[in-house]
């Protein structure tokens, strides 16, 4: 269970920030994630978390600006709530508080029953994501730990 003393850290596991996703479509982004979730045993249920953030996204924009997005999903078919985050090569089109396209996203899978802890993440990583210097790692760095370090506000020891 999440609860308010839960770090980025705790959700955050290393294997799920991919800096070189291989997609061209915010459908391929949103599958990716799927996947990569899949694969690390956080989904109970694929479909359903897929349409719960279909759903999401279509209830308003999640790109923040700066060519970063938040998408997010709560969901009955997520079993351990987590986020992954991941770069592309090039942008593609996504609903954005700018109009402009995104290519850096922090994806949150939260379970259902993990009541107002999906606030609470999005919460911190917003606050991070207000920091200049964070976006720039999140858009350029190719290290996984680095790239956790600035989104919980530490700085990495490597």
């Amino acid at each position: 269970m999440i609860d308010a003393q839960t770090s980025i850290e705790d959700v955050l596991p290393l294997e799920l920030i991919d800096v070189s996703m291989k997609a061209t479509s915010r459908e391929e982004v949103l599958e990716a994630f799927a996947d990569m979730f899949e694969q690390a045993g956080c989904l109970s249920d694929r479909a359903q978390f897929l349409k719960d953030a279909w759903w999401r996204e279509g209830e308003g924009p999640t790109g923040i600006g700066d060519g970063i997005a938040i998408p997010h999903s709560k969901s009955e078919g997520v079993s351990k709530t987590s986020l992954a985050v991941a770069r592309i090569p090039e942008a593609v089109e996504w609903p954005s508080l700018d109009d402009g396209p995104c290519r850096a996203f922090v994806m949150f899978a939260v379970r259902s029953d993990d009541q107002n802890q999906e606030v609470h993440l999005l919460s911190k990583v917003a606050v991070a994501l207000c920091h200049k210097e964070v976006v720039e790692t999140l858009l350029t760095s190719d290290d996984p730990k680095t790239i956790r370090c600035a989104l919980s506000g530490e700085e990495s020891n490597e």
